[in-house]
């Protein structure tokens, strides 16, 4: 299963605006509209519309495959770098990020080859610095008490 997170800008000030399961990988993506949106957006008012959209798709909401940040942080790590992708709108555009390695930008959906694309920037990703993510807290029925009560 992989796993996608979104965010309003990178680094340790970004904002995270929601996750989503299973379909997370940007070609999985690219084959809903929200999907597309998301990953041609040009500012972030329309990342965060899609990223919206993507979490609001019938299918998504039936399967209990989103969360956004009144749901509380989804999963048993603290950040994102354990996430299969990330995506981020920063000032430059969509950037991806693989399992916390460094940061790169999406390529054009209409690039012949969009898989391969991203598959050959995934790899390149692992030689550069990691990505840095805010730190998050995971919903309260998540967090056991010591001591038990």
């Amino acid at each position: 299963m992989t796993a996608a997170d979104f965010y309003l800008g990178r680094g340790p000030s970004a904002r995270w605006i929601g996750s989503l399961r299973p379909q997370a990988d940007p070609a999985e993506l690219a084959v809903t509209p929200p999907g597309r949106m998301l990953l041609a957006a040009t500012t972030s008012q329309d990342f965060a519309r899609a990223v919206d959209d993507l979490l609001a798709l019938p299918a998504v909401i039936q399967n209990g495959d989103s969360s956004r940040p009144a749901d509380g942080w989804p999963w048993s790590w603290p950040d994102s770098s354990l996430t299969g992708w990330c995506y981020a709108f920063d000032t430059a555009g969509v950037w991806i990020s693989y399992f916390g390695r460094a940061w790169f930008p999406c390529p054009p959906l209409t690039h012949t080859d969009f898989d391969i694309a991203v598959n050959r920037l995934r790899r390149s990703s692992s030689d550069g610095p990691r990505a840095t993510f805010p730190p998050q807290l995971r919903p309260p029925s998540t967090i056991s008490s010591a001591g038990g009560a």
